[in-house]
């Protein structure tokens, strides 16, 4: 079973595997740190977020914003899943992990049904296809973002004080 905890074991193995290239899909959650820090964690080439487009659309401007900033060239996707049913769910995965080389699903927050569906998916093709599952912990260390970076990526901004 292929399941690391940190961002350190994970690049390790992408290393022993000689694989760079990946595409991450994750359920979209509320806090945007969470949804941000695997794309500044992994330098992915592609995330997908699941969840409701409206909600997830006001975001992206700011995130793909972000990412420009910091130099990081990953492809944000978003897919609706919103109002949609577990075989809903496994569906759209499946076709997902069917047209991706290496899949990592991002388990480090969101909607319930999504990280149940993740969890499925897992066990039915982690023997046929390369695909993992990942929770991106905020470091303690190096950590990707200034305070006025968070500050930007929660919607604020940071006005200069006068002299």
């Amino acid at each position: 079973m292929h399941f690391f905890y940190d961002k350190v074991n994970y690049i390790k193995y992408i290393i022993r595997k000689g694989r760079a290239v990946m595409t991450i899909v994750e359920s979209f959650e509320r806090a945007p740190l969470n949804n941000i820090l695997s794309a500044l964690e992994s330098h992915a080439e592609k995330i997908i977020f699941l969840g409701d487009p409206a909600h997830m659309q006001k975001h992206m401007v700011v995130y793909k914003k972000l990412l420009k900033m910091k130099g990081i060239s990953t492809e944000l996707v978003l897919k609706d899943v919103s109002g949609l049913c577990l075989d809903d769910i496994l569906e759209l995965l499946t076709k997902i992990v069917e047209s991706e080389d290496s899949i990592v699903f991002d388990i480090t927050g969101g909607s319930d049904l999504v990280l149940l569906a993740f969890g499925i998916i897992y066990e039915r093709h982690r023997s046929s296809k390369d695909i993992k599952l990942q929770h991106f912990d905020i470091p303690t260390e190096d950590y990707p973002l200034n305070v006025k970076e968070i500050i930007s990526l929660y919607g604020g901004i940071v006005i200069p004080e006068e002299p």
